[in-house]
This record gives structure tokens, C-alpha cells and sequence, in this order.
């Protein structure tokens, strides 16, 4: 207990909560910091998915946030891959994401985000377990699991076994970022997705320039010929939104329905 200089008062020091606050704003020391204390450092993050035609939203892409230098994926992931605990990060970053769905309304498509190594080292039986484990509470969701690229597609054959366990379990498949990545129309057809999310940098703005709406047309082709549903990143504006259903593209993800979570 604390007594004050100035006033006939009392303030009682609680150390467990003390402590507490400390940590919710401390950083990680390194990565394997913030690997191995996972659920203090590092939260999740939920992007609408909405009709194109309504902007009625239909599902929802969870996301992972981390804490200091390491708060956005684009430093989170690589920091993790270069200690070689990428697989280990992604399944931390999966469990701490399914938390957050609890808080969702029912009936939504919801997106997890997986690289390629962390579906082959993972048993997928358990990854099945995990992904379906989470909608026990009558909240119907379908699920989703969107392949995050690496430079070098590895295994595709042992992959395409995985992917195809997951398809038959009813979790759908979809690749993500494509036009960024480094997709190949061979690894398209190989995998099946039913969803093809195309790249934010191919979509906003995509008519300025004829060149800019050839790719984006192109890419739209490509995802029809699969027979894939397609889901535009980027529709920031009413503009971005026409264009997009003007191509028949189904679902969008983007500024429209608020800002992206940072």
C-alpha cells in the first residue's frame, strides 16, 4: 500500500496488475521472443469479405498482428523463416487468428492464411482437427485455407496430396495474392482452388492505364478458365467496385467497408 504526500488517502500497488500492464506494452527481445510467447505478443486482425454487387459481407480473412519491429507480417514471417521457425510461427499465428472468429457472426466464409511448408510438416489430420474444431458453437462457418506463396513452390506433389485431404474434409482452397506471388498457371490447375484472390496492385486504380486493365483482365480469365471465384483486394472506391462487376468478380476485399486493420 501506497500513501499519498499530499492527501489523508490510500492508493493500494497491486503487482500481479502492474506487471500485467508492463508486458501488455513491452516488446519482444527477438523473434524467438515472440515466437515462443506468442499470445502475449501478437493479435489478431479481421478483414471483411464482401459481395461485390451489394457490398453485403459474406465472410472474413483472419489475420495476425505482431507487437514493436515485428508488428507487420512483411517483418514477422521473414524474421521467423531466417531462424527457422517459420511452421512453428504459422501454426501460433492460426491458433491465435481462430480465437478471434469466436467474436464473428454466424454464417461467414472465413479465410485462415497458411504458407506451403506449414501444411507439408504439419500431420493434416490435426490441421483438419484444428480448422474444424472452431465452429463447434453453431456458428456455421465454411473455411478456408489461403496458400500464402513462396518464391520456390516446394514439394508440389507431396502438397497437392495435403491440399487435396483439406479439399475432401470441405475446407476450401484458395491462393492468395495472385499476380504478386509466384504462381504458375501449372500450379493453378494442379491445386484446384476454388478461390483465386487477386492482388491488390492489379485491381485499385486497374483503369488508369491500358496496359494496367489488360493484366487485370487477364488475370480474370485465367481465374474463369479454373472455374474459380474470384475475391479483388483493393476495391477502395465506388469506381474499383464497378470495374469489378463489370468483370463478374463475385467478393472483394478493401476500403469500402472501412479501414484495413493495422
Amino acid at each position: 500500500m501506497q500513501k499519498s504526500n499530499t492527501e489523508q488517502r490510500y492508493v493500494i500497488y497491486n503487482l500481479p496488475l502492474h506487471l500485467e500492464l508492463m508486458n501488455a506494452t513491452s516488446e519482444p527481445k527477438d523473434i524467438h521472443d515472440l515466437i515462443s510467447n506468442g499470445t502475449k505478443y501478437l493479435r489478431s486482425a479481421n478483414l471483411p469479405i464482401f459481395k461485390i454487387e451489394n457490398l453485403e459481407i459474406c465472410g472474413y480473412e483472419l489475420l495476425i498482428r505482431g507487437t514493436g519491429k515485428f508488428r507487420s507480417p512483411a517483418e514477422l514471417f521473414p524474421a521467423a523463416a531466417a531462424v527457422g521457425r517459420l511452421e512453428e510461427l504459422d501454426l501460433a499465428a492460426l491458433a491465435i487468428s481462430l480465437e478471434g472468429m469466436r467474436e464473428l457472426p454466424h454464417n461467414m466464409q472465413i479465410h485462415v492464411n497458411l504458407f506451403a511448408e506449414t501444411i507439408l510438416a504439419t500431420d493434416i489430420n490435426k490441421l483438419i482437427m484444428v480448422l474444424k474444431q472452431n465452429d463447434k458453437n453453431g456458428a456455421n462457418h465454411s473455411m478456408c485455407v489461403e496458400l500464402i506463396e513462396t518464391p520456390i513452390m516446394p514439394r508440389p506433389e507431396d502438397l497437392l496430396l495435403k491440399i487435396r485431404a483439406l479439399q475432401n474434409a470441405g475446407i476450401e482452397i484458395a491462393i492468395d495474392d495472385v499476380g504478386c506471388g509466384a504462381s504458375s498457371v501449372e500450379v493453378l490447375v494442379l491445386l484446384e482452388p476454388a478461390i483465386f484472390k487477386i492482388d491488390r496492385n492489379y485491381v485499385t486504380r486497374a483503369y488508369d492505364t491500358p496496359e494496367s486493365r489488360r493484366r487485370y483482365l487477364r488475370l480474370v480469365k485465367i481465374a474463369k478458365s479454373l472455374d474459380c471465384k474470384i475475391v479483388a483486394e483493393g476495391i477502395d472506391t465506388d469506381e474499383d467496385r464497378r470495374h469489378a462487376f463489370e468483370l463478374g468478380i463475385e467478393m472483394g476485399q478493401g476500403l469500402l467497408t472501412g479501414p484495413l486493420p493495422q
